[in-house]
C-alpha cells in the first residue's frame, strides 16, 4: 500500500531534498503489520483475512477474465508519498501488476463513508487537469476526451472492480527514508477518480501505486530504471520493510529475465521451468508454464495479488508432495479463501521448503513464503489453484523476506531471500 499524505503546510514550508528522479529509498510495512494503521484493532494478521476477501490482480487483458478473484488484498505493504498542499492522509495499494497511478477524489459516487475523505482537488494549490491532446489520452486504451477537452480514464480489474474519474497533475512528495525531508516529483500524473466499486467500497484504501511498465506508471514517472523490495513477513510485530529506487535499488542475488509480452505491458513475466518440493521435482511437460497462444499460462510476479497461484495441474501434482513432507492431514472444511489448510506444529511448517526453478536462478520458499496463518491452530497454503484461466502467479505473500530487483533497461529481474 501507498500512503498518500496531503500535508498542512505549504511548498514554502516544506524541507524538500532536490534528489535526481529516481534516486529515492523508503521504508514500507505490510498493510496487516501490527505497525500499520490500516489494521487498526491490532489483531492477529490471520484474523482480519476474512473481512478482506478480495482482491486486485492487474487490469483486464483481452484473453483473461481474472487470474484470482475474490481473493483478499492481505500482504500488501505501505509506502508514504505526499501531494504539494493538501490536508488528509491517504493510502493506496502498491501493484507491480498495474501501471497508473489514482486515487479517489471529491464528488466520488459511490464511495462509502471512510477514515480518510476522498481528496478535494480543489485544495491544491498545484493541481491541475490533464489536457485531452496528449497522445496519451488519445491513443491509449482505457482514455477517453471528456467534452471540456479534458482527459478521462476507466480502470476495470481482475476482480470485476471498476474505477473511473479524469487523470490530473499535481506535485507530489516522498519522504525518504531516515531523513526529515522530501523527494519532488513534479507534473505528476495521477488518475483521480470519481466512481468506483467492488474492492474499494470495501476496504480502507483510497487508491492503488501502479509500479508496472506503461507510460503512466509510478516507475515511468519517477525516471527510474530499476527499483527492489523486500516485503517482511505478517507476523513479524516490527514487520518494516524497504523499497528503493534508482541507483539505489538492490539488484543482488541471481537473475532471470524479463520476457516481453506484447499486450501486457504492465505486468512483470518471467520463465518458470518447474517446481520442486523438498528435493522431489514435480514431474511437469517440458514448458509448461509458457504464455500459450490462446493468452493463458505463463508466470508473473505480481505484488498487487496477495496469494500466488499455479495452473491446476501443477497445484494438484504438489499437494500430496506437501503432505508427505507435512506429515499431518488437511483440513477438511474450506477456509476461504484459502484452498488447501492443515493442523501443523511449528516444527512440521519449518522443514517444508518449495524451490521455483527459474531461467537463470533457483529459488528456494519456506514456510513464511509458502503459508498463511489463518488463526492460532490452522496454517493454509498461500498458493491456490486458477483454473487454468491467466498466468500462474507470484503473488504478495510468496514474496515475503525475498529482495526482488527489477532492472528495468538490462530486463532482468534479480532475486535473493533475504530477511526483510
Amino acid at each position: 500500500m501507498v500512503k498518500i499524505h496531503s500535508p498542512k503546510y505549504t511548498l514554502k514550508e516544506v524541507d524538500f531534498k532536490h534528489v535526481p528522479y529516481g534516486e529515492v529509498c523508503q521504508a514500507i510495512c505490510r498493510r496487516n503489520s501490527l505497525l500499520s494503521t490500516l489494521n487498526p484493532l491490532r489483531l492477529l494478521p490471520g484474523e482480519s483475512y476474512k473481512d478482506r476477501a478480495f482482491s486486485l490482480c492487474g487490469p483486464l487483458g483481452d484473453n483473461d477474465s481474472h487470474v484470482q478473484k475474490d481473493m483478499e488484498t492481505i500482504g500488501t505493504s505501505i509506502l508514504e508519498v505526499r501531494t504539494s498542499s493538501c490536508l488528509v492522509k491517504r493510502y493506496a495499494s502498491i501493484d507491480t501488476g498495474s501501471d497508473l497511478v489514482w486515487i479517489n477524489c471529491k464528488p466520488c459516487n459511490s464511495c462509502p463513508e471512510k477514515e480518510n475523505p476522498p481528496f478535494d482537488e480543489t485544495t491544491s494549490l498545484t493541481y491541475h487537469r490533464f489536457p485531452c491532446l496528449s497522445l496519451v489520452c488519445t491513443k491509449e486504451e482505457d482514455f477517453s476526451c471528456s467534452d471540456n477537452r479534458f482527459c478521462n480514464f476507466r480502470r476495470t480489474y481482475q476482480d470485476d472492480t471498476e474505477v473511473k474519474g479524469e487523470l490530473g497533475i499535481d506535485i507530489v512528495l516522498i519522504p525518504l527514508a531516515n531523513e526529515p525531508k522530501f523527494a519532488n516529483l513534479s507534473f505528476f500524473t495521477f488518475g483521480c477518480a470519481h466512481y468506483s466499486n467492488g474492492s474499494y467500497n470495501r476496504q480502507t484504501e483510497d487508491g492503488l501505486l501502479g509500479l508496472g511498465r506503461g507510460t503512466l506508471s509510478f516507475i515511468n514517472q519517477l525516471k527510474a530504471e530499476r527499483f527492489s523490495h523486500c516485503f517482511p513477513p505478517l507476523y513479524r510485530n516490527d514487520g518494516r520493510g524497504e523499497m528503493k529506487f534508482g541507483s539505489n535499488a538492490e539488484l543482488i542475488g541471481g537473475r532471470t529475465p524479463m520476457l516481453d509480452v506484447p499486450g501486457r505491458q504492465f505486468n512483470y513475466f518471467v520463465k518458470l521451468q518447474g517446481i520442486s518440493v523438498g528435493d522431489v521435482r514435480l514431474d511437469l511437460p517440458d514448458r509448461y508454464f509458457d504464455l500459450r497462444s490462446d493468452g493463458n499460462g505463463g508466470f508473473i510476479i505480481d505484488s498487487g495479488t496477495a496469494l500466488s497461484t499455479l495452473s491446476d495441474y501443477a497445484y494438484y501434482s504438489m499437494l500430496p508432495m506437501l503432505d508427505k513432507a507435512i506429515g499431518v492431514k488437511r483440513v477438511e472444511e474450506y477456509m476461504y479463501p484459502y484452498q488447501t489448510c492443515y493442523w501443523p506444529t511449528e516444527r512440521q511448517i519449518r522443514r517444508v521448503s518449495l524451490t521455483y526453478h527459474f531461467a537463470g536462478i533457483d529459488i528456494a520458499f519456506y514456510s513464511s513464503g509458502v503459508f498463511a496463518k489463518l488463526n492460532s491452530y490452522i496454517m493454509c497454503l498461500s498458493i491456490n489453484p486458477n483454473g487454468d484461466i491467466g498466468p500462474s502467479v507470484l503473488g504478495a505473500l510468496g514474496q515475503t523476506d525475498l529482495n526482488i530487483g527489477y532492472d528495468l533497461s538490462g530486463n532482468f529481474i534479480f532475486m535473493k531471500p533475504r530477511l526483510c
